[in-house]
């Protein structure tokens, strides 16, 4: 608010000063300085700060604050002090809002600090997680490899320690009928209908041919955990990954891979199907194979055959089992 009007006649009066005088004073006429009391007209910068310097405060006091009502408020009759006054309140409110400022960037500091040091802390831990898992995943298949060629041995020395003349006959009889059940078994199969996720079932066998395929960037990390298995860690890795174009051919293609493990058939339909349509890729003949095998799985036959039809003229990858499945289909 201005109060500048009210102000010049206040500071007139209590200095007991002439208008002629002030007139004099600041270089105007006694009628202007009538019409500065009146509130009519208000002064340049130059002439202000004249009037502020003789009465010895500032220009914000002269125009922002009513001297009067001050006065009276704090029970002064010098204008100079209220006016020094008001300057040490205003430099004090200014310096107690950068303490209080300076004190909250100091705070979030600190709290940065902080967070910092959790998420190093979670980093180490879920590192560690991860370490550990792989090597439990490890000792698995290795426990498993083991029990395999135990079952194994134990089979075959069960039956070279069956096997002796008295029961020689019984055996082969049991062998030769085992061989009738067999073909038998095969000659109704080959007779019924495969539905396509019988023919997925026989056909689908995890990605092993070119682990080793070169990329234009890292993921030795990612075929790691698909030899191992761990096929949630894949899905993981790669939402961590912001798909470019270098990588993306090897990003759907392993997406898709574990998306068949996990049983998310349509996942795996969509990422084989962009390498598929971005022709000639290192993973072309691959992925079509896949996503044939995928559509049967969700008994899309039709669409099947049309890949296997693909592969078969190209007579690159998996040629032959794609001759045998459509022979099961037609």
């Amino acid at each position: 608010m201005n109060y500048f009007a009210k102000n010049i006649k206040f500071l007139l009066s209590n200095s007991k000063m002439s208008r002629d005088e002030l007139a004099t004073l600041v270089g105007k006429k006694r009628s202007v300085i009538g019409s500065y009391i009146r509130g009519e007209a208000i002064p340049n910068i130059n002439i202000l700060s004249h009037i502020a310097n003789y009465f010895g405060i500032d220009l914000n006091t002269l125009i922002t604050i009513d001297i009067e009502n001050e006065l009276n408020n704090l029970g002064l009759n010098d204008v100079k002090l209220l006016a020094n006054l008001l300057y040490n309140r205003k430099h004090e409110i200014k310096a107690n809002k950068t303490i209080r400022i300076l004190d909250k960037n100091q705070l979030l500091t600190r709290k940065h600090v902080e967070l910092k040091n959790r998420m190093d802390i979670l980093e180490n831990e879920q590192q560690e997680l991860f370490n550990k898992n792989k090597i439990i995943t490890k000792q698995l298949n290795e426990l498993y490899k083991i029990n395999k060629t135990k079952r194994s041995e134990n089979i075959g020395t069960n039956i070279f320690r069956n096997y002796n003349q008295k029961n020689f006959v019984l055996l082969c009889v049991f062998i030769g009928f085992l061989f009738i059940l067999y073909f038998g078994i095969k000659h109704i199969n080959n007779m019924n209908n495969f539905s396509g996720n019988d023919i997925f079932n026989k056909y689908y066998r995890p990605y092993k041919e070119d682990i080793y395929k070169g990329s234009e960037f890292n993921i030795s990390n990612i075929k790691e955990n698909y030899a191992y298995g761990d096929y949630f860690k894949i899905l993981e890795n790669f939402n961590e990954i912001s798909v470019k174009d270098s990588i993306y051919i090897d990003v759907c293609f392993y997406k898709g891979l574990a998306c068949i493990e996990l049983n998310q058939i349509k996942s795996a339909i969509d990422n084989f199907t962009k390498i598929v349509l971005n022709a000639n890729n290192k993973y072309t003949h691959e992925a079509r194979w896949y996503l044939a095998l995928s559509y049967l799985k969700v008994d899309q036959i039709e669409r099947a055959k049309d890949y296997f039809e693909d592969i078969i003229k190209i007579q690159r990858y998996k040629s032959k089992e794609s001759k045998e499945i459509l022979k099961l289909i037609k």
